[in-house]
């Protein structure tokens, strides 16, 4: 369909950026978690979990 074809569209696109994407979500979680806008505990699990994505992610597209 037309939508499907509008929202598939950037796939090859968010491949590329995803390790960049990662990368800035950890970023602004430590900033966050610095400036006490999220609790220390929080943060930690938040860039825990972006870090197994993006081992997950790595596994299959060797990147990250």
């Amino acid at each position: 369909s037309k939508i499907f074809e509008q929202f598939g569209a950037s796939i090859d696109t968010d491949k590329r950026l995803f390790e960049e994407d990662i990368v800035g979500s950890i970023v602004h979680t430590q900033m966050l978690t610095k400036q006490k806008i999220i609790p220390n505990k929080k943060g930690k699990k938040i860039i825990n979990g972006l870090g197994i994505t993006c081992q997950k992610w790595s596994t299959h597209q060797h990147t990250c």
